[in-house]
């Protein structure tokens, strides 16, 4: 059979059906035996799948397919920076699906690469220090594109694994270096690490605590670093800084200097209420933390970049 054109509308959010008739050299098709199938591509000439559309032989005998999709398939058709609801309305997607979505929706060199790449591997297990091609390629790009280029990959599913991830490590690291006391973590009220046990025993959040017993023992929150709403009477943001690091000071002598093994910091607080730290705030905290050698980690995700400062 010849390719044919035709020329409709589907619109978002709303429930499309459209009956076709096949035909070839001007007669009716009889499609008795065979069964029917479709895509949704973003142009004739790519492979790129925009969608899924449901094809069925309605008639045939006399050649008849029908063509369809609900009113949610055609809803969470994406594109770009837009999103629709069921109702077909357009939003700009402004978190980008939680900031790991920065290309947007339906990227076709993204959509490709995934596609061509599940061809040839779909799968490979990175447990008991296996690894294969795609994983060593990636991790020599990520360290290519970051400031420690003597450092180390490692693969996880979420935010949350990657801070549970990061728990373990300076667990293992005391231990490997004989300094069992170290098992003491600190955070900051407001900050958002994850939802996991141990990752949502940092984040400082009580939402995210609340009926779920956390945070567990040996996690400590200090200060938020937010000069407008933390502010004393009078206080300027200098001595702000100043108390705030003082109190830092005072948690870790309370608890114990050497039995504190990490603190976790996001530059910019997210979750927490999008704050932005006051001048010299980091600096001023990194020397407290020196001083007690205590590893800063930089929790990075809505700047871009996740870093950890030893």
């Amino acid at each position: 059979m010849a390719a044919g054109t035709y020329n409709f509308t589907i619109e978002q959010g709303a429930t499309f059906s459209r009956l076709l008739t096949l035909k070839e050299n001007d007669s009716v098709m009889n499609l008795t035996g065979y069964s029917a199938a479709s895509q949704m591509r973003q142009s004739h000439d790519t492979s790129t799948v925009a969608g899924t559309i449901t094809c069925t032989i309605s008639d045939a005998s006399n050649g008849q397919i029908t063509l369809s999709m609900t009113s949610t398939a055609t809803g969470n058709i994406e594109e770009g920076i837009y999103v629709y609801d069921i109702q077909g309305n357009k939003y700009i997607e402004g978190l980008a699906g939680l900031w790991c979505n920065a290309l947007g929706f339906g990227n076709e060199s993204l959509v490709e690469t995934a596609a061509n790449q599940m061809q040839k591997f779909g799968y490979g297990s990175l447990f008991a220090s296996k690894s294969h091609e795609p994983a060593i390629m990636l991790s020599e790009k990520l360290i290519e594109m970051s400031p420690y280029q003597d450092g180390k990959v490692f693969f996880g599913n979420s935010g949350s694994d990657a801070n549970d991830t990061q728990y373990k490590l300076f667990t293992y690291l005391n231990n490997a270096l004989g300094k069992p006391k170290k098992k003491k973590f600190l955070a900051r009220k407001k900050g958002y690490h994850g939802i996991t046990v141990a990752s949502g025993s940092m984040t400082g959040i009580p939402a995210n605590h609340k009926l779920f017993d956390l945070p567990l023992p040996n996690f400590f929150h200090t200060d938020t670093p937010h000069f407008y709403r933390e502010k004393l009477p009078n206080e300027t943001e200098e001595d702000f800084v100043i108390r705030i690091t003082n109190n830092l000071e005072e948690l870790i002598n309370k608890e114990g200097s050497d039995s504190f093994m990490a603190m976790i910091a996001e530059p910019l607080i997210g979750a927490g209420g999008v704050l932005i730290p006051p001048k010299n705030y980091f600096p001023s905290i990194q020397n407290v933390l020196d001083k007690y050698d205590i590893p800063l980690i930089d929790d990075e995700v809505v700047c871009g970049l996740s870093l950890i400062h030893i």
